[in-house]
């Protein structure tokens, strides 16, 4: 189609303008044929003799104008999507987010009770995105600190996400492996369990708009923005005025996430190093440097510089305190040898409020230089003075004498630490102490889920289990045992084994699996 010949060219260079700004979509050269199509559709359906009269009525009937915007931006999602950036929030960002909002709290005169961590997933479209980071929230032991709120420019997709029912696209590469516990099946597709769909809060927001502060309201400040595949879509002007906004959402410290395939944000947003960057006054941002370009194996991700950067002598000197690094991520499973390394932990610094946030590097995810401007971060190697080892030693001496007080003070603990496993596990042998054995199962599941070679907690989840009845699971969770156990060594002592050794706790799981099988 010659859009020249069917209208003036100023008619459709103005509708390309109009586009532009209400709905932020940038109309590439390659786009204007498929545009046009829509368009002429869209004057049909309203009687429109030209693109004034069309623009006219777009500009004046609200329900005309919300249809038009839905045609234009259909939307392309699924679970999951791009997993090393899950992987990159569930290893560094969480963890960071809450140890900062932890102390955040606890410098309040009085102390008043702790904010969220906040999650937007901007431009959302029918949902997948948020939905997969309150699942991945869930696993983590996250879902009491988390606040996620999603939105998107179309009602239509917002009143698909909203019904949280899904079919088969939705879920390509791994994404119905890892959504396969928050689903179950319906004729229509598969439905997310109400305890996923709740933790969402679904709002309509154009980001091209200037209305962010009222649209998002009690959600800020946030901690992480998604904004995936959106800049693409985007011209220069529209990204710089969109990301400004962002800025003023995002607490010092806190991440922009964009997609692989979008621009990288411009280098009038970023700091040359992470000391350059000029000051932010309040929200008057033009020409500030906003951001520090982060980049690791896993990709480049954005966080917010902040409000006056110290000087170099003092942010050399302020103290780093630091937070254990995240467990393996869940997928691929790590091969025998891997998994017989339990102990490595790498801690990642935290900055303090003062100090340039530091470019923290994720487990298994080395720091390269990106096109400049970058900055690589330092690492503490230090033990954090906190640190859940501690703890476990405790709590595992009052398991069976005072299981109610340990099970409370092993409660908070999580609190501080919602990515250590092994708290995780003895919460569970503590629930089971209480007969709770629902809750001790879910407990010891989150186990496993942050460290697969735990293999106490598959011997556990065998027991359980094999309680209910539940045979099948319980044989592959002893297999699960005798693989780990046989990449250790034989008389070595076994984490959180209590004194038992790799051989003896393989040779009790074969005798399980012994038994399952003859039926005894």
């Amino acid at each position: 189609m010659n859009e020249s010949v069917r209208w003036p060219a100023e008619q459709w260079e103005a509708m390309l303008r109009f586009i532009d700004q209400r709905c932020g979509l940038h109309i590439r050269d390659d786009q204007r044929a498929s545009t046009g199509v829509l368009i002429e559709r869209t004057l049909r359906r309203h009687g429109c003799r030209d693109l004034d009269q069309l623009q006219t009525l777009l500009r004046r009937d609200g329900d005309a104008m919300r249809a038009f915007v839905d045609e234009m931006t259909v939307g392309e999602t699924f679970f999951f999507r791009e997993p090393k950036h899950f992987q990159f929030l569930r290893e560094t960002i969480l963890p960071q987010a809450n140890v900062q909002r932890i102390e955040a709290g606890e410098r309040q005169t009085p102390r008043q009770e702790t904010r969220p961590i906040g999650l937007w997933s901007a431009a959302c479209s029918t949902g997948e995105e948020p939905y997969s980071l309150a699942m991945l929230c869930d696993q983590g032991g996250y879902a009491a600190q988390t606040r996620i709120v999603a939105t998107d420019i179309s009602e239509r997709a917002l009143e698909k996400a909203r019904r949280g029912i899904y079919r088969d696209w939705s879920f390509r590469g791994d994404g119905l492996e890892r959504a396969g516990p928050y689903l179950r099946s319906r004729p229509e597709g598969m439905e997310l369990c109400e305890s996923i769909r709740r933790r969402v809060e679904f709002r309509r927001l154009n980001l091209v708009e200037d209305n962010y502060q009222q649209v998002l309201g009690g959600a800020l400040p946030l901690d992480v923005i998604l904004c995936r595949n959106v800049f693409i879509y985007f011209s220069a002007a529209t990204i710089q005025t969109v990301v400004q906004r962002m800025a003023d959402c995002l607490v010092e410290g806190g991440w922009l996430l964009l997609a692989s395939a979008d621009p990288p944000l411009p280098e009038s947003l970023l700091s040359g190093s992470p000391l350059s960057g000029s000051p932010l006054s309040g929200s008057s941002l033009s020409g500030r440097r906003l951001f520090q370009a982060v980049s690791s194996s896993l990709g480049v991700f954005y966080r917010k510089l902040p409000v006056e950067p110290a000087p170099v002598e003092s942010a050399a000197a302020a103290p780093a305190a630091a937070t254990p690094a995240a467990a393996a991520p869940a997928e691929p499973r790590p091969a025998p040898a891997q998994l017989a390394d339990t102990a490595a932990q790498t801690p990642v610094t935290i900055p303090s409020s003062s100090s340039v946030p530091a470019s923290p590097t994720p487990a298994g995810a080395s720091l390269v230089e990106a096109p400049a401007p970058l900055h690589r971060a330092e690492v503490s190697t230090e033990p954090r003075a906190t640190e859940p080892a501690k703890r476990i030693r405790d709590l595992q001496a009052r398991v069976h004498t005072s299981p109610q007080t340990a099970l409370e003070q092993c409660e908070a603990d999580i609190q501080r630490h919602p990515l250590s496993a092994e708290l995780h596990y003895l919460r569970g042998v503590l629930l089971l102490e209480t007969n709770r054995i629902d809750e001790a199962c879910r407990s010891v599941q989150r186990a496993v889920f942050l460290d697969r070679s735990l293999a106490v907690g598959h011997f556990l989840l065998g027991s359980i289990q094999q309680q209910r009845g539940q045979l099948k699971a319980a044989g592959r969770h002893y297999r699960n045992v005798c693989e780990l156990c046989d990449a250790l060594p034989p008389t070595g002592p076994l984490p959180l084994g209590e004194g038992g050794t790799a051989a003896e706790l393989a040779n009790a799981a074969r005798r399980r699996i012994s038994r399952l099988e003859s039926g005894g």
